[in-house]
């Protein structure tokens, strides 16, 4: 049984090797994309997705607080990747970004 599930995590993983994902500004969030191609990213439907009220500058100042380390991380392994930054991650680390 352990095998079994080890093997299905294993065929899941080979499976992801084949695409990458690109920040796609237009709809907010990450889109799959084939890997080494220049295609149009396979994104979530227009449906698909939340709007929500603006974010109180006190809460997104904690948060970017709590999250500043990860959020380098990020930014070094995206440069590292040269993967495009987003604007809210580059906005996190230069304390500019207001929600």
């Amino acid at each position: 049984m352990l095998s079994e599930t080890l093997i299905s995590i294993l065929n899941g993983l080979a499976s992801c090797t084949f695409f990458f994902c690109r920040f796609v500004e237009k709809k907010g969030f990450y889109c799959l994309t084939e890997k080494d191609s220049h295609s149009k990213p396979k994104c979530l439907g227009p449906s698909k997705g939340r709007n929500y009220p603006p974010m109180e500058p006190k809460t997104a100042a904690y948060l970017h607080k709590v999250f500043h380390k990860e959020n380098l991380t990020l930014l070094k392994l995206l440069t590292k990747m040269n993967q495009a930054i987003s604007s809210w991650l580059s906005d996190s680390i230069t304390g500019d970004g207001n929600s």
